[in-house]
């Protein structure tokens, strides 16, 4: 983490799994879907592409220069130019899914000015990249800037030059109604039509025979991009970008509500058919997407809503410890704060800890107490309070704090605690003093030294992966000689997490520049594994066998986990009770069973049915006099 000198007081640059260095949706998270050159509009078709209008200023060239648009296949690649040849200023580009208006089912309508004439035209690319003509040239219709069809199918059309708003069924243009350099459109989910002007702040609506209903019905930024949500955890009200890069979503009464940061750049917006948003960056040349975190074969879910959360560590029973950073809510990386304690399943959610702890980033759950001396102990890695130096500390069972090392009298910050099960040891990295060391007892020792040393996991073969404050993850024998200074590229400050085993497999999970999850096997050959995974700060495995992420900005802790209509039960111990939990599907139902014997089996219903609900299912037992007691789960349909 970022942390302050005592008599400076200067920040040390070091990212948090590339902290803000994207933009930022609540309960979502960000992934470059594609890397595309001067990317303006966006749009998409039945099957999923994503067409982009384009501005070839953003290359050095004139902003009415003609280009081809550009088709993102689904999924985000290949990238190619769309149509037989280039158009004049292709700012613009809607997809005509049902050919309603352009009369080619999936045509893609597109609109700029005629080379070399000034005049305004509306061009027709059929899905065999064919071009005609479909409005124009005129200076009736001049520079079309924005498109969006209303509830009957209908094209409404700026014309930026002119400022005006145009309505069509595929015929002649109905002009509804006009003010200064007109920049967007968007139809709400009232039908009513809402506009922006590149001069100004306001957000105007109108209703749909162009009668100005409010001219100030929210305030924007001048020239924002406009998008009306599909439904779901988004809802179906208007989003558009306000003061200072905040993404906006905006009510039916006018009411806005602040749901993104960092927007600032983006110059289109649009919803996919997955229910995501999708957002051009002109200057970046890259479309993001904000959705949840996405895994083939495995469903996402918050686990647990929870205040700055970093880094995880699990106990044995489900337990789940969180490193806290109150820079995320608006204070300093070094702050003291308690760390937080979840229970099996997602709740309760509390803080841990007698009192609070000065930068309590790093936590490692010590179940055995090799490295803290007490079982169940809570080690605790941050720097002192505005300060490069730094401690470990100890939480124990009962929430006494204590410190097992230092306070230092050099830079040191111990920030990521990964355990080496093939080695017995404990590892952490030091970003302050440039180290990764090694614990065997109770007493840290410095394996080998690598400038602002951060992301930290151990392979399958007991070899060590490290990152520093770059794109390069380095591999390290077990003794730490570097082997490889580029084993694999990842986000800067990328968090890493090796697999169980069974549906993920042994190789370390780490995220990749683009901000999806990638996984590096020992021969260093990485493949991607999901996506959405950006703006991360850990990621980590529970003992249920799905992958745990945790999202500083949006104080989420996400959870993947592989579906299987086969559930796996899996028992743990809790005192006199016996805790069994298992991964639901949603819409089956599930009867447990036990029984004292197997040969011959005397199988009996455990209480009522439950009912699946996709996430984790969990219930306790008190012990038995029975010497030895068997569970089995029936699906009920």
């Amino acid at each position: 983490m970022k942390t302050f000198a005592a008599s400076l007081l200067v920040a040390i640059a070091l990212p948090v799994a590339g902290l803000r260095a994207q933009p930022i949706v609540t309960n979502a998270a960000v992934s470059v879907h594609a890397v595309v050159t001067d990317p303006l509009s966006l749009s998409f078709g039945a099957d999923g592409a994503l067409y982009t209008g384009r501005d070839n200023s953003g290359s050095g060239g004139g902003y009415g220069d003609a280009v081809k648009i550009h088709r993102i296949a689904p999924g985000g690649s290949p990238v190619g130019e769309f149509g037989v040849a280039p158009l004049g200023d292709p700012d613009v580009a809607i997809v005509d899914v049902a050919g309603i208006v352009s009369g080619i089912p999936g045509a893609v309508l597109v609109g700029g000015d005629a080379v070399g004439t000034g005049w305004g035209v509306i061009s027709r690319i059929a899905p065999d990249g064919s071009i005609t003509v479909f409005l124009g040239p005129s200076t009736e219709y001049g520079n079309p800037s924005a498109f969006a069809f209303d509830p009957e199918g209908r094209l409404l059309f700026v014309t930026y030059t002119n400022g005006r708003m145009y309505r069509t069924d595929g015929g002649t243009p109905r002009l509804l109604f006009s003010f200064p350099h007109m920049n967007s459109v968007a139809v709400d989910s009232l039908g009513r039509i809402a506009a922006n002007s590149a001069d100004d702040t306001r957000l105007r609506l109108y209703l749909p025979d162009g009668t100005l209903a409010n001219g100030t019905f929210a305030t924007v930024v001048a020239g924002t991009p406009l998008a009306r949500g599909p439904g779901g955890a988004w809802g179906t009200d208007l989003y558009a970008v306000g003061g200072g890069g905040a993404l906006l979503r905006i009510a039916t009464d006018g009411t806005t509500k602040t749901v993104g940061s960092g927007f600032a750049p983006v110059r289109g917006l649009a919803f996919g058919p997955d229910g995501a948003l999708y957002a051009s960056d002109f200057n970046g040349d890259r479309v993001y997407r904000f959705g949840l975190p996405d895994v083939g074969g495995a469903r996402t879910t918050v686990y647990a809503r929870v205040t700055d959360p970093v880094r995880l560590s699990f106990a044995p029973d489900g337990t789940l410890y969180v490193g806290r950073d109150k820079f995320g809510s608006g204070g300093d990386h070094s702050d003291a704060v308690k760390i937080h304690r979840i229970g099996p399943g997602g709740t309760p959610v509390e803080e841990f800890g007698n009192t609070a702890i000065s930068d309590p980033d790093g936590v490692y759950y010590d179940a055995t107490g090799q490295f803290t001396g007490t079982p169940g102990t809570v080690l605790v890695g941050g720097v002192e309070y505005l300060a490069n130096t730094g401690k470990l500390s100890g939480i124990l069972p009962d929430g006494t704090v204590g410190t097992t090392y230092g306070p230092t009298k050099f830079g040191f910050n111990p920030n990521v605690f990964v355990h080496d099960a093939v080695g017995g040891r404990l590892l952490f990295s030091d970003d302050i003093g440039g180290r990764v060391w090694s614990m065997n007892g109770t007493a840290p020792e410095v394996l080998f030294s690598l400038p602002q040393a951060f992301p930290l996991a151990v392979d399958a073969l007991g070899r060590i992966i490290a990152g520093a404050n770059d794109t390069s993850l380095r591999l390290y024998s077990a003794t730490g000689t570097l082997l490889a200074a580029n084993f694999a590229s990842a986000e800067v400050g990328t968090p890493m997490a090796r697999g169980p085993g069974g549906f993920w497999g042994t190789d370390v999970y780490f995220v990749g520049t683009d901000y999806n999850l990638m996984r590096v096997d020992t021969n260093g050959v990485a493949t991607r594994a999901g996506s959405g995974f950006g703006g991360l700060a850990a990621l980590a495995f529970g003992p249920d066998g799905a992958l745990y992420a945790s999202h500083l900005e949006n104080d989420i802790i996400w959870r993947v986990a592989p579906v299987d209509e086969r559930p796996r039960l899996v028992g743990t111990r809790d005192g006199a009770a016996v805790r069994l939990s298992w991964e639901s599907v949603a819409a089956r139902v599930y009867q447990l069973q036990s029984a004292t014997r197997l040969s011959p089996p005397d199988w009996s219903d455990e209480g009522l049915p439950f009912a699946g609900t996709g996430g984790l299912l969990a219930t306790n037992l008190p012990s038995g006099p029975e010497p030895e007691r068997f569970f089995r789960l029936r699906v009920a349909n």
